[in-house]
């Protein structure tokens, strides 16, 4: 099996999960980089107790999802430029019907 080369970031994104009735921060919640533009091995982050976390990516397009303890997950499109924070805000807790 062929390992993708590592990747060096100056960047990545820099977001929040938050409950999407209250607006309140979600602790614990897991972020997930689910698709990108280049094969990486498991990229995640748990949120901390102000509903913050940080994921250190390269430049390209990412789809990332963010799943909390409880309700319903939050799927985000969301564009790194080199050398920058995208700064992001997931907002989960609701149920598909």
């Amino acid at each position: 099996m062929t390992w993708p080369a590592p990747f060096t970031s100056s960047g990545g994104i820099d977001g929040i999960v938050v409950d999407a009735s209250s607006g309140a921060p979600v602790a614990n919640a897991s972020v997930f980089v689910i698709a990108g533009p280049v094969p990486v091995a498991d990229i995640a982050a748990v949120t901390s107790d102000d509903g913050r976390f940080v994921l250190d990516l390269p430049t390209g397009a990412w789809r990332i999802r963010a799943v909390p303890s409880s309700g319903g997950p939050a799927d985000l499109l969301v564009n790194v430029a080199a050398g920058s924070w995208t700064a992001v805000r997931l907002e989960v807790g609701v149920s598909a019907s």
